[in-house]
């Protein structure tokens, strides 16, 4: 429901080439990451019971990307892919090594992945991306981890009153947004761990890599 405000707020640091609908299936997904400096997922994530319960992601057509499918990928050079969907970071053990999304992504040649470690709000998402990308992007010369980390900070010990003035109107209007809407100015709505704690970084984390 949100996935499109925050694409936007990914359009405000970085030239977009945006796959969405049709467009978003397996294949194009993985060329694409070969060739992307920064990559963010918007969409569906659960664990796959086929998979050993590890995560996939839920993209166009019913299709998934899952940990496999990486597997001997060696040419995603991307400095941060943003896995926003629950459950991304869901992971089980494999012969030799841990078989998860962030790692699969790692070993292919990502820098960093974000994922999250279960179901996650839409409307506390929305705003954690946003801080984020305002954080590692706007200036600060951040490395993705302490924008991470402060974006989290920020979402928990926010107002409702300050949240709202960071949200697009329109993502307040939707039924994903009406927790928001309506919370008294003073209250906090997202201080419970369960909207911010989810989302962690795994990989290499250069103060640098802006």
């Amino acid at each position: 429901m949100l996935a499109g405000f925050e694409a936007d707020a990914v359009r405000r640091y970085f030239n977009v080439i945006e796959l969405s609908g049709r467009d978003a299936v397996t294949e194009p997904v993985l060329q694409a990451l070969e060739g992307c400096d920064v990559a963010h997922f918007s969409c569906h994530g659960a664990p796959d019971r086929n998979q050993h319960y590890s995560a996939v992601l839920v993209i166009a057509e019913n299709q998934v990307l899952a940990p496999f499918q990486l597997q001997g990928l060696f040419g995603i050079h991307a400095r941060l892919v943003f896995l926003s969907a629950c459950d991304s970071a869901g992971a089980t053990i494999g012969v030799a090594q841990v078989v998860s999304l962030p790692a699969m992504l790692v070993a292919a040649g990502t820098k960093a992945v974000i994922s999250s470690y279960w179901p996650v709000d839409e409307m506390a998402t929305l705003l954690l991306v946003s801080r984020f990308y305002e954080l590692w992007q706007g200036g600060s010369n951040m490395a993705p981890s302490e924008a991470l980390e402060r974006a989290k900070g920020w979402l928990s010990s926010s107002t409702a009153s300050t949240l709202r003035q960071a949200c697009p109107p329109d993502a307040l209007a939707t039924r994903a947004g009406r927790g928001l809407s309506e919370a008294p100015d003073d209250s906090l709505p997202y201080w419970h761990p369960w909207f911010w704690a989810a989302f962690a970084l795994t990989g290499h984390d250069g103060r640098g890599d802006r």
